[in-house]
């Protein structure tokens, strides 16, 4: 008996993020693998274990490389039913960094939402007197950040707070980016903080209401 597929493959899609997004000033991505599940498609969200990350397109290809790649290499990733090579993988993920849909176009097409989720806490004493460590963030301190978004950020009884913002919004990509710049830097890498990339499956029209909240609660 040959070796099982662990994973197959049905489509995959490299979401363009704007150029603004980040201060890195060349294109990045936000990498979404489609696979099979069944009679139905299960979209998997790559390389957000450690929370969101947005790819150039090197780092897209080395992701590939240290995950699906070896998988492909005894069969263990198919694509649609078949074996494929290492190479040929690589190439159909170039094809997808060619088409590169953008967030609206991704949810115009598939009905699917990428949301991302920030968290962490309100205290007035953490934030005082910090900044952002980019002199190009759209706001240098948290009290710029809850302006932005005082009308959507939800605050907890334990003190913390959560932000969704959707990345099909003006300046979403580059808010999220930015955001969870100023929460790392100011609260520090494995500070009392969160940032994490959702992918939404709705039906498309199915709801008159697009907010990133309500996306994600029905999620």
């Amino acid at each position: 008996m040959g070796i099982l597929p662990k994973v197959d493959e049905i489509d995959r899609i490299a979401v363009r993020l704007p150029s603004e997004a980040t201060f890195y000033g060349t294109p990045m991505y936000v990498a979404l693998a489609v696979d099979a599940a069944g009679d139905a498609e299960a979209p998997v969200l790559l390389g957000q274990q450690q929370g969101l990350r947005f790819f150039a397109q090197y780092e897209l290809i080395s992701l590939l490389c240290s995950e699906r790649v070896q998988l492909a290499v005894d069969g263990q990733l198919r694509c649609r039913g078949a074996r494929v090579s290492p190479e040929h993988y690589l190439g159909l993920w170039r094809k997808a960094l060619a088409a590169s849909p953008s967030a609206q176009e991704v949810y115009e097409q598939r009905g699917w939402t990428l949301v991302v989720r920030l968290s962490g806490p309100l205290s007035d004493s953490l934030w005082e007197g910090r900044k952002s460590g980019w002199t190009c963030c759209p706001f240098q301190t948290f009290a710029g950040f809850r302006a932005r978004y005082a009308n959507r950020m939800e605050q907890h009884d334990d003190g913390r707070f959560t932000v969704v913002i959707d990345l099909a919004e003006p300046d979403g990509a580059r808010n999220a980016f930015y955001g969870r710049s100023l929460l790392s830097s100011v609260l520090g890498h494995d500070g009392p903080w969160s940032a994490a990339l959702h992918l939404v499956r709705e039906s498309l029209g199915a709801s008159q209401d697009r907010s990133p909240e309500r996306a994600l609660e029905e999620a």
